[in-house]
């Protein structure tokens, strides 16, 4: 080993651990090492295998559950569970777990990675599998056009042939990946109704990705997702390799799903405890890189009926008596999904929106105008008994929930994030934090300090 690769190593740990110590990001270790080796993480990542989840929505918790799956296999599992998706944070990751002779105390690696950082990291990475978990309209002041993220990822994907694709059948975007030459496995939800959510965003993809044609849809799931087919040149869903039939829930609201395997009669059941159809795709997703790693369907089953909620994604707390649930929404279709699922829900009567415009968060809102707010106010049997804005877009928040019909008097300003505990604590209603990226990170870091919620993530 090099003396430029071992000081690399060395520094970027030194960093990481300052860095701790200051409760900072993990995304600057890694750009050092990174700067001193550029070869560095294909250096460290050559003997452990590695699983990638890309895409819009999804990436965070898919993640978890893939690497709950390895571990109570008895693997050792790296990850960078923190959500430092970029080459500089997923090079942290290995940074951290290196022995000082250049090898990594992992077995497998399950990465979470930004869809602009697949093509820089991919080739270095070379997983042995790749999950594109969706596509959808997000921080259009970096991505532009939603066929550009989709374009971006490809260009990773080209880099990568021999890797499995596992890649959601229902959006009509990734279902395009299936021209890449590597072997591919799909994954989706039946129209069911209840898969079928009643109020979504407008479509953001209507017109087919190989022709230009209209789409025709057999049934829609939320925004451009769903049994998708082109009447001009014969484009249409791919039939999944695992799909969910049905769902029920339980008296404790966890998702009993009926799930088929391709060429085969059996049924199999998946238990979750985290509740949104978004969590059944990111089961089917982890279910599939389980496959793809040698593990049995009913073992795999058996570790997601476990899974908790990720760092920030659907999280649950009691917190001085009250039960608290915080939410990342950070796009139209994200915010749709959770609109739905507090109206199905009906439990959380407390709300907090939190919206920033930090370059982490992407920098343009103007997305919360195309998310449908108005589908709670029209609600006849649900309403909010009280509704707070916070952030460094506070007053544009409340703005979008005034023209959705929320009264304005009723809407209050949380200037602080400190504040956020008095709010928690005034009442005990249950309340729902719907937070975008560096809102619930900064409330998260706060409410783990206050109230010292420990192992949590």
């Amino acid at each position: 080993m090099n003396a430029k690769v071992l000081t690399a190593i060395v520094l970027g740990k030194a960093a990481g651990a300052i860095m701790r110590l200051f409760g900072r990001g993990s995304s600057f270790p890694g750009a050092l090492a990174l700067r001193i080796c550029p070869e560095l993480l294909g250096i460290l990542a050559k003997d452990v295998r590695v699983a990638v989840v890309t895409g819009t929505n999804g990436k965070t918790t898919t993640c978890h559950m893939i690497a709950k799956i390895l571990m109570d296999e008895g693997n050792r599992v790296l990850a960078n569970e923190m959500g430092a998706n970029m080459a500089s944070g997923i090079a942290s990751a290995f940074v951290f777990r290196a022995r000082l002779n250049a090898t990594v105390d992992a077995d497998y690696a399950v990465i979470e990675c930004d869809e602009a950082s697949l093509v820089h990291v991919a080739s270095a990475l070379k997983p042995f599998a790749v999950v594109v978990t969706n596509v959808f309209r997000d921080q259009l002041d970096r991505y532009g056009e939603i066929t550009t993220t989709l374009d971006i990822i490809k260009q990773g994907l080209k880099l990568i042939p021999s890797s499995l694709l596992v890649v959601n059948a229902d959006c009509s975007l990734c279902a395009s990946l299936g021209d890449l030459p590597n072997k591919i496995v799909y994954y989706g939800l039946s129209g069911a109704k209840e898969f079928c959510a009643k109020h979504t965003s407008a479509q953001e993809v209507s017109r087919c990705i190989k022709c230009g044609a209209p789409y025709q849809y057999e049934y829609r799931l939320f925004a451009h997702l769903g049994g998708f087919y082109c009447k001009e040149c014969g484009y249409k869903r791919p039939e999944p390799d695992l799909e969910a039939l049905s769902v029920k829930y339980d008296d404790k609201n966890q998702s009993i799903v009926d799930v088929t395997v391709k060429g085969s009669d059996k049924v199999i059941k998946l238990n979750l405890s985290l509740p949104g159809m978004f969590n059944i795709h990111n089961a089917l997703a982890a279910l599939c890189v389980a496959k793809a790693s040698g593990i049995e369907y009913k073992n795999a089953l058996a570790s997601l009926s476990l899974v908790d909620a990720s760092f920030g994604r659907m999280e649950r707390f009691v917190l001085s008596g009250t039960e608290v649930c915080m939410v990342l929404v950070k796009n139209p279709t994200g915010a749709d999904l959770i609109l739905s699922f507090l109206m199905q829900n009906k439990r959380y009567k407390r709300v907090v929106f939190g919206l920033n415009d930090n370059p982490a968060d992407g920098e343009d809102i103007s997305w919360i105008w195309d998310a449908s707010f108005e589908s709670i106010y029209e609600q006849k049997d649900f309403s909010f008994s009280k509704t707070y804005v916070m952030g460094t877009r506070s007053s544009d928040m409340a703005l979008r929930l005034k023209y959705a019909g929320a009264d304005a008097s009723s809407i209050h300003t949380i200037h602080e994030t400190k504040d956020v505990a008095s709010v928690i604590e005034d009442g005990d209603e249950p309340i729902c934090l719907v937070l975008n990226y560096t809102s619930m990170l900064q409330t998260r870091r706060f409410l783990d300090k206050h109230y010292r919620l420990g192992g949590l993530r």
